[in-house]
């Protein structure tokens, strides 16, 4: 089960999106991979995000957005539809906020993947055979990834969220980016990209210490890979 064709709130996103595509999205944008100009008391953060499928495949995630913020912005609690008195999915998700969205988006993903797992272990116990699940095709797997694009321009957009987001970075060809002049102290690294299956999301905390810090980002510690 795909986010996408399962979750009606993405779709309903796309208009949101076309209400603030004008507008100037938060922080800084940076491909830099420059020496570092940080100051002795602030740290230097350098990403390397790529994923990994075998050991003669190693694919950089390249010319994507990651963000540094200074909140986990996951850590807030979905509601159930009968709590919320929801008449449909639709009315559901209109009463969640756009990180409830994030939230309730990545661990329906992540139950699916869990779902698909469980019924071809039992198949295997039980000489079962499982039909194979359906390849998503790449407009699919861009699909899945600009849902969830959306619903992050929407939290960078909001009143009470967007003081949280405190750098836009941009990867390069090698999915590498450098951050610098950043106060030690706990952030988080939000993150998505297309992969072979579906997508990678990452909402990693680092800790940033003053001096050179290093980061990779792969499938190992992905919120939800596929």
């Amino acid at each position: 089960m795909k986010i996408i064709t399962y979750t009606v709130a993405a779709f309903a996103l796309i208009s949101y999106v076309l209400i603030f595509s004008s507008c100037n999205r938060l922080g800084e944008n940076s491909n830099s991979n420059t020496p570092p100009t940080t100051t002795p008391d602030k740290g230097t953060l350098y990403i390397e995000a790529q994923l990994v499928y075998d050991a003669n495949e190693v694919r950089p995630v390249a010319r994507k957005s990651l963000f540094l913020l200074n909140k986990d912005l996951l850590d807030v609690e979905v509601p159930s539809p009968k709590s919320v008195n929801a008449r449909s999915m639709e009315d559901y998700t209109s009463k969640l906020s756009f990180p409830q969205n994030l939230k309730a988006t990545i661990e329906l993903a992540q139950a699916n993947k869990k779902m698909r797992a469980a019924m071809e272990r039992i198949g295997m116990e039980k000489n079962i055979k499982i039909p194979p699940e359906r390849k998503l095709s790449d407009e699919e797997k861009k699909t899945s990834v600009l849902g969830i694009e959306m619903i992050i321009v929407m939290i960078q957009q909001g009143k009470d969220t967007a003081p949280h987001f405190l750098r836009e970075v941009m990867t390069d060809f090698q999915g590498k980016v450098v951050i610098n002049d950043i106060a030690p102290g706990d952030y988080w690294i939000l993150g998505v990209t297309e992969t072979k299956e579906d997508y990678a999301f990452w909402n990693y905390k680092v800790s940033v210490v003053a001096g050179d810090n290093r980061l990779l980002l792969d499938q190992n510690n992905a919120l939800y890979f596929k």
